[in-house]
């Protein structure tokens, strides 16, 4: 019999990797019923930088940005801004997804997901 590709435990696992850090950050922060940033879109993108804009949400104090990347499950540390802008430089050749939630005090909005962001 040949080889052949099983996505036993370990595949789903790192599938899951991004979504079970934001439920474990979630455990030890309350989430509120404000809405996550909205209509996140690429600002402009180059083979190693990608920068985003998004529609803000009603008095923020903030807001959390972080990245996973598949090729090597990598997550970032989150980066925090004021502004309903971001910048990521020297990115890697990947795959990546990039969540964006909003920050009000000791709570955090859902989070926005912009996926197979492709970095060549």
């Amino acid at each position: 019999m040949g080889n052949t590709h099983k996505r036993g435990w370990q595949g789903t696992f790192t599938s899951l990797l991004p979504f079970l850090l934001l439920a474990v950050s979630s455990a030890f922060t309350t989430t509120f019923d404000g809405p996550a940033p909205a209509n996140v879109s690429i600002a402009s993108q180059t083979s190693s930088s990608v920068s985003f804009t998004w529609d803000g949400v009603d008095n923020p104090d903030g807001f959390k940005i972080w990245y996973y990347r598949s090729e090597n499950n990598f997550t970032s540390q989150p980066a925090f801004t004021e502004e309903e802008a971001i910048s990521f430089s020297d990115l890697t050749a990947g795959t990546y997804d990039f969540f964006f939630v909003a920050i009000h005090g000791e709570t955090y909005s859902e989070c926005a997901v912009t996926s197979d962001i492709i970095m060549e």
